[in-house]
């Protein structure tokens, strides 16, 4: 099976949990309170997915990753 978790690769589940982890639109909807600062290419530069975004995307998701563990560790019924 080619969609199955054991041949799936780890960079393809990644890829695709950071588009539903929602982080990036957490920093595109937060430079909305910084007023006239925020310029149109300052969205437009966001929604080119830079690096710096998707690296926080990344280290939020696996952090969250490590708190679910951890709770699923010492939380078992």
């Amino acid at each position: 099976m080619a969609g199955s978790p054991r041949n799936t690769k780890h960079g393809e589940i990644y890829g695709l949990a950071l588009v539903t982890f929602g982080y990036p639109v957490l920093a595109t909807t937060s430079l909305i309170g910084m007023g006239d600062f925020v310029t149109k290419e300052t969205f437009h530069w966001m929604f080119s997915e830079p690096k710096i975004v998707r690296a926080s995307a990344i280290i939020a998701r696996l952090m969250d990753d490590m708190v679910s563990h951890k709770h699923q560790l010492y939380n078992v019924t």
